[in-house]
């Protein structure tokens, strides 16, 4: 089995959950990490600011948070063994 599907997958998505509950817990504001944040870091698409097709999937990254997205996508393939 490969550990870094299951690294990324489970590893990642704790560790931008501590950053917010850190962060909440000495400023008292909960900054959201969204999916297309992630997106954002790794590539550089105009899509990703100013969409003008797929509204609907831009719309679904920006409410879906960011360690739910990585658990979704990520652990799935660290589960089947690949």
């Amino acid at each position: 089995m490969r550990w870094e599907p299951l690294l990324l997958g489970v590893a990642l998505p704790l560790k931008i959950l501590g950053e917010q509950v850190y962060g909440w817990l000495r400023s008292g504001e909960w900054v959201a990490v969204s999916a297309i944040d992630l997106l954002m870091l790794g590539w550089d698409d105009p899509w990703l600011t100013y969409p003008q097709d797929w509204i609907g999937g831009i719309g679904l990254c920006r409410i879906c948070p960011a360690p739910c997205s990585l658990l979704l996508f990520c652990c799935p393939d660290a589960s089947c063994g690949c």
